[in-house]
C-alpha cells in the first residue's frame, strides 16, 4: 500500500509454487488444499504476506489446516527439502534445489498468486546507503515486472 511516510520501490513479483522434498510423490493431477491434508504445511510467520497467502489459499479451497510457522524462507526451503512438510516457495529463488531434485513442485489448483516484492524505507529518515541499496536491488532483481 502507498504511505507518504514510506519510500516504496517495486522489485517486481514472483509466482510462488507449492513444493515438497524429493521423496514426496508428485501426482499426475493438480492438487487442491484438501489433498494436502497428509502433508504438513510450513509458512512464514503470521504477520507476513506469505502466511496470509498460504492461509487464504487453504481457506478458499475449503481446508481448515493451519500451517506450522518459521521465520526464514531459507529455513522453510531446507525443511521442505528434508521432507518435514510442504511450503509455498518462489521457484526462481530455488532453481538449484529444483534442478537437483531436492525440491519438487507440486501442481496445485487454484493456481498460486504472484507475490510482489519491494524495497521499503522511511522517507524522512532515508540515507544515501538506503537509496543505493534500493537502486542496486531494483537493478539486479530477477522478479517479473509488475
Amino acid at each position: 500500500p502507498s504511505d507518504a511516510a514510506l519510500t516504496i520501490r517495486s522489485l517486481g513479483s514472483d509466482q510462488f509454487s507449492w513444493m515438497a522434498g524429493r521423496d514426496f510423490p508428485v501426482p499426475e493431477r493438480p492438487l487442491v488444499a484438501a489433498d494436502f491434508s497428509e502433508l504438513r504445511i510450513l509458512s512464514l510467520g503470521e504477520n507476513s504476506i506469505h502466511f496470509e497467502t498460504v492461509s487464504t489459499w487453504l481457506a478458499e479451497s475449503g481446508s481448515t489446516q493451519r500451517p506450522d510457522l518459521c521465520n526464514s524462507m531459507t529455513v522453510l526451503a531446507m525443511l521442505t527439502a528434508a521432507g518435514v512438510g510442504g511450503s509455498l516457495l518462489p521457484p526462481t529463488c530455488y532453481h538449484n534445489e529444483l534442478s537437483s531434485g531436492d525440491l519438487r513442485i507440486i501442481p496445485s489448483r487454484p493456481t498460486t498468486p504472484h507475490i510482489p516484492f519491494s524495497v521499503v524505507y522511511k522517507a524522512r529518515q532515508k540515507t544515501d546507503l538506503q537509496i543505493a541499496i534500493a537502486e542496486i536491488a531494483a537493478e539486479v532483481s530477477t522478479f517479473d515486472s509488475i
